[in-house]
């Protein structure tokens, strides 16, 4: 796909943008003295969660904004001024990249502290994004004239009000206060920094008790007893082939590239939900979180599992695998979308599958499970949990969770492993004190999903003493939450 924008709609809606900025986000010059340099900012009212049209009759200024940076730590000093009283800001914390690599680059988070003698303003968030490299690139909201941006979110104390400041950055400090945040996250894993980088993002709506923060995590499960062909949280039809071409452009183009949202024939509603969403079709899921920032952008993370279930001559499965997980921003206004997190959106643990409800003469002989999980500490996981359900040979079982207990002789496998056990009814009741095995169950546990890498499978042999098929069921059931 070409990913370059049309001449004409580049031009004009570059003009449109640094209009609009340059009445939101003006700098000029404070009467006090010619040196002095002020940015206005814009207030957002106590119940309103973005920029976008605020209503506010307040306003306020940043004067003489300096920021500085040492070898772990980000410095802002200045005085803010606020519906004409004036405040001194003093603020310092640790700054992180949003990612490891090329990819963290392009966006800073600052985890802050309000110094004593600045008691006017809680802080909220500083972020700080890098300009585009290309020349193809529209100056969207958050690049100001193509500049990089430091974006600082203060909450007035009395009144609840947001004031947003966007300020000019050079290079040569930009790139210092990079490669501190690039040191902050050597030392951590990538999911402690997701998780820290994560909390700075919705600190805007976490930290402020005048605005909701919308669900961050979810349950789901699935059963071939109770199986639902469709169901959504998306009021419209989500094609699967074109949601696929969207990320196939979106990695393609990479973390700076806009592209129309109108060459895609989805619904909008999947980029501007807010909290969790998911849509089932037939084998596979799509899980989601939708955030709005205070820019009136959406932060969308999006997962898309399928499942498998199959009977080859006597061994049945089940697997879940994740087909592809990204993270994109996009903008109503303009109506377009870029990538901003490939292989990160939805994280997928506490995963529990279960095969089973066997009868008559069938019974399971070996268990098995494999996959590629992840573990905290951003390392592989190796070992799940098994259990399985024994029962007396005249039960019934009711459904393939159906109390299931510990497996033997051990309770966990290593992945691309399994276990044996007597093949036989007469066998079973032998030594399993009069019962036989009628389920299979694996838990992850702590492992996870989180990228098009992942999946995870159990599996069980069954003895069909009569030789004359058998029926089985399958289960699975699920944590999903946003990895960005």
């Amino acid at each position: 796909m070409n990913v370059a924008l049309k001449t004409r709609s580049t031009i004009f809606m570059t003009l449109v943008i640094t209009m609009c900025l340059a009445l939101a986000f003006s700098t000029q010059e404070v009467n006090a003295s010619k040196n002095e340099e002020s940015y206005n900012g814009v207030v957002i009212p106590k119940n309103e969660k973005t920029v976008n049209g605020s209503k506010s009759k307040s306003s306020t200024i940043f004067i003489n904004p300096s920021i500085t940076v040492d070898d772990s730590e980000v410095f802002i000093e200045g005085k803010v001024k606020y519906n004409n009283k004036m405040s001194n800001v003093s603020l310092n914390g640790p700054i992180y990249p949003v990612g490891k690599g090329e990819e963290g680059e392009s966006e800073l988070f600052g985890d802050l502290q309000v110094n004593k003698g600045s008691d006017v303003f809680n802080f909220l968030q500083l972020q700080i994004l890098k300009k585009p490299t290309s020349n193809e690139v529209i100056g969207k909201q958050q690049y100001k004239n193509n500049k990089s941006l430091v974006n600082i979110l203060l909450e007035h104390k009395e009144t609840k009000e947001v004031a947003v400041f966007q300020i000019d950055i050079k290079d040569d400090l930009l790139n210092k206060i990079s490669n501190t945040a690039m040191n902050n996250s050597s030392e951590l894993t990538d999911q402690e920094l997701y998780k820290i980088t994560g909390e700075l993002l919705r600190a805007p709506a976490n930290k402020r008790e005048s605005i909701e923060d919308p669900e961050t995590s979810g349950t789901d499960s699935g059963s071939s007893d109770q199986f639902s062909a469709f169901s959504t949280t998306i009021s419209e039809d989500i094609s699967r082939s074109e949601l696929n071409k969207l990320k196939n452009d979106l990695v393609e183009a990479g973390q700076y590239q806009w592209l129309d949202f109108s060459d895609y024939n989805l619904p909008e509603s999947l980029f501007t939900t807010e909290g969790n969403f998911t849509d089932v079709s037939g084998n596979n899921r799509l899980y989601g979180n939708g955030y709005e920032d205070p820019y009136g952008t959406f932060i969308v993370g999006i997962s898309h599992m399928d499942r498998l279930n199959d009977n080859y001559s006597g061994e049945i499965r089940l697997q879940l695998s994740m087909k592809f997980s990204l993270t994109v921003l996009y903008d109503p206004e303009f109506g377009q979308i870029k990538l901003r997190h490939k292989d990160r959106g939805m994280k997928l643990d506490d995963i529990d599958l279960a095969i089973g409800k066997l009868k008559d003469d069938n019974i399971f002989n070996e268990q098995g499970v494999n996959g590629s999980l992840m573990k905290p500490g951003n390392v592989t996981g190796t070992t799940v949990k098994i259990l399985l359900s024994k029962v007396p040979y005249i039960k019934e079982v009711s459904s393939v969770w159906y109390d299931l207990q510990a497996a033997f002789p051990k309770s966990t496998l290593e992945l691309g492993n399994e276990q044996a056990y007597w093949s036989s009814i007469e066998n079973q009741e032998k030594y399993y004190d009069d019962e036989i095995i009628r389920n299979l169950s694996s838990s992850s546990e702590d492992l996870y999903m989180e990228n098009s890498e992942h999946y995870y499978y159990l599996k069980g042999t069954v003895t069909d003493e009569d030789d004359d098929g058998f029926s089985w069921s399958w289960a699975w059931d699920l944590t999903y939450a946003p990895n960005f």
